[in-house]
């Protein structure tokens, strides 16, 4: 489904990703994992477009996406659910919902439906007639990632999900994107900090340190890998 070979990418000279492949197959789970400074978001950005790639390729189903405007990488099935949230908090939760429905475009799908988001998340359900900037970090990233499903993508990029979260609430929201991939059958692509999460939750992982791919292998493999274990999983 998605295929990014040899992408480089830099912003003002400095490089941010070198060189760096990496493949995600239809109904797959792939996570890539790195410290801060690895590129992960950048390579997010690369794919939405928001990035100045200086080498390589990407492609989407087979087609090239380089020449294909940001706005539009939306229309195509692919949603992003960037680091921070990035919320509309004058608007309700469900006025933000139905912004995702916006970016199916011409797509010739019925979309999902609101329902379904809340039956994922039944706090926004609670929720649904507050405003988003009242909401707190956890709903605020729920809402996040309901935006994106609303979208009916086909692949679905998470982007520090974790980030600036209680772990309890951590724990919920990796156990709804799992059950995003399981029960719902989504393809996800996720960038996240949080080592330990995103290895058990994935298919198959990627390891990104300073603009550079370090280490790939299925969930089991990374789990075995003692290069790995020491010093991404303090194991």
């Amino acid at each position: 489904m998605l295929k990014i070979d040899h992408l480089s990418v830099a912003y003002g000279g400095l490089i941010a990703l070198r060189d760096v492949s990496i493949e995600v197959c239809s109904g797959e789970f792939v996570s890539v994992i790195g410290p801060n400074g690895a590129g992960k978001t950048s390579l997010f950005k690369a794919v939405s477009g928001l990035a100045p790639i200086v080498g390589g390729a990407i492609s989407f189903d087979g087609k090239p996406l380089i020449a294909v405007e940001p706005s539009d990488r939306a229309h195509l099935g692919i949603a992003h659910v960037p680091e921070g949230r990035q919320m509309f908090g004058q608007m309700t939760v469900e006025e933000n919902l139905l912004l995702g429905h916006e970016a199916r475009g011409r797509r010739a799908t019925k979309g999902t439906d609101l329902d379904s988001i809340y039956a994922f998340f039944p706090r926004l359900a609670e929720r649904r007639r507050q405003l988003a900037g009242t909401l707190s970090g956890g709903e605020q990233q729920m809402l996040a990632i309901g935006r994106g499903l609303a979208s009916s993508p086909r692949l679905l990029m998470l982007d520090e999900p974790s980030m600036g979260l209680a772990p309890t609430i951590v724990d919920q929201i990796f156990e709804t994107i799992r059950k995003l991939h399981q029960t719902a059958g989504l393809t996800i692509l996720m960038v996240e900090q949080r080592a330990v999460e995103a290895i058990e939750s994935c298919d198959r992982g990627y390891i990104l340190s300073s603009g550079r791919l370090v280490s790939a292998g299925s969930r089991s493999e990374l789990l075995a890998n003692q290069k790995v274990k020491t010093a991404y999983l303090g194991l």
